[in-house]
């Protein structure tokens, strides 16, 4: 065997080398994905007809703003993770944090709410459903490329 003959079995145009991974759509990922596109309508209608409530509140605007944008960053995130796109995960995980951010400031910030241990507990009960979901994301993240 002659040292060409290893390079004569690789082609170089192979369509099969393209690919970084060539797996499936894990079914538990698509169920997040689901999940994830069903929260984020909840949350934009919630977002609508909370908007529409308090419409004279200056500050709160911004806090939907940033809610809204999240979202929408959520569902590209999710969208490119069905398509197994390692991006749609770094996507999803900026706009999640950015959806932290915003209940906190909304809780802490605009509402003036006093730090005590209750407060501290709803607000980890409220802010737990993204860092769960990005803990399960990050557990499909192996199926990305």
């Amino acid at each position: 065997m002659s040292e060409n003959d290893a390079f004569d079995e690789l082609d170089v145009l192979d369509e099969h080398l393209d690919r970084q991974k060539t797996t499936k759509l894990p079914p538990s990922l698509l169920a997040l994905c689901i999940l994830t596109f069903v929260g984020c309508a909840f949350i934009l209608i919630k977002d609508l007809i909370t908007f529409q409530f308090f419409e004279g509140d200056s500050d709160l605007p911004a806090v939907y703003l940033a809610e809204v944008l999240s979202c929408f960053g959520s569902i590209a995130g999710a969208i490119l993770m069905i398509r197994l796109k390692v991006v749609g995960f770094y996507i999803y995980l900026g706009s999640n944090i950015l959806y932290i951010l915003a209940v906190l400031w909304y809780w802490f910030g605009i509402m003036d709410i006093p730090f005590n241990e209750w407060m501290l507990l709803i607000a980890v009960v409220y802010i737990a459903a993204p860092v769960g979901f990005i803990i399960l994301y990050s557990s499909h993240k192996k199926y990305l490329h």
